[in-house]
């Protein structure tokens, strides 16, 4: 109980000595912000890595349902600024992700899951979302920093036990693995979910002003759910997918315009 209440205390003392807000909304421990184009530049080189290592499908159906989908969803997003790429990937795993600046990668896999364009929309929608409110820069800025926070953490906590002898070793020890569990279990884990949570909301403000029924969205975490698997909410940087399913029930309920 001691080493959690030592680690506690140089957390939240590192925490509250130096947060600032980025341009882009991230924390800044460290004052590192990113431009529009940077963001834009780490994208392209983040999406020329992957394709070194993947295999882009040449599945003409799939390829056109995809582009005729993107193609209003992006409309909708109305970013022209970012370089919008869509890639379809030979990949049986149901998974979606998304670059900064718009190179959005698409595996096969969730191509054989959906049933309609309303579905997909639901998918590309999140993953624009994600792009449009930056949450890779956001992420990575917050892992820096919370980084950062965990080695202050350790660094004030050790200054302040001082002596070298065994039993102040046993407790630096404490105090370093209470910083690094604080900084996983309260900071990295749910700003994810946080993200997760905005990129589905804003996902069907979306789908809606592409054209698309955001009911479909329901449908298709449905069919995710029934894959089954997963760690517990709390243990995972992503809504649960019954978590998930209420929040965007709830969210498409207050919607005007939808389809009832």
């Amino acid at each position: 109980m001691k080493l959690l209440k030592l680690s506690s205390i140089a957390l939240c003392a590192a925490i509250f000595c130096g947060c600032a807000v980025t341009e882009n909304g991230g924390l800044s421990l460290t004052g590192k912000t990113y431009s529009n184009q940077e963001e834009i530049d780490i994208g392209i080189n983040q999406a020329n890595e992957d394709l070194k290592s993947q295999v882009v499908s040449k599945n003409k159906k799939q390829k056109a349902i995809l582009n005729r989908v993107t193609k209003k969803i992006i409309k909708a997003a109305n970013k022209p600024d970012y370089q919008w790429d869509t890639y379809l990937i030979e990949n049986p795993e149901p998974n979606a992700h998304v670059y900064p600046g718009g190179k959005i990668f698409v595996n096969t896999g969730l191509m054989e899951m959906v049933e309609k364009d309303d579905e997909l929309a639901a998918i590309i929608g999140h993953e624009v979302a994600h792009a449009i409110l930056h949450h890779t820069i956001k992420k990575l800025t917050a892992s820096d920093n919370s980084s950062f926070v965990t080695g202050l953490a350790i660094a004030g906590a050790s200054q302040a036990i001082g002596d070298d002898d065994e039993k102040s070793k046993l407790l630096k020890t404490g105090v370093a693995t209470g910083a690094t569990l604080a900084k996983e279990y309260l900071i990295d884990k749910p700003f994810g979910r946080g993200q997760e949570t905005d990129a589905d909301k804003k996902g069907i403000d979306l789908m809606i002003k592409a054209g698309y029924d955001p009911k479909y969205a329901i449908t298709f975490w449905e069919k995710m759910a029934k894959r089954g698997g997963g760690k517990p909410q709390f243990l995972s940087t992503h809504p649960s997918p019954e978590n998930r399913i209420k929040t965007l029930e709830e969210y498409i309920a207050q919607k005007k315009g939808v389809k009832k």
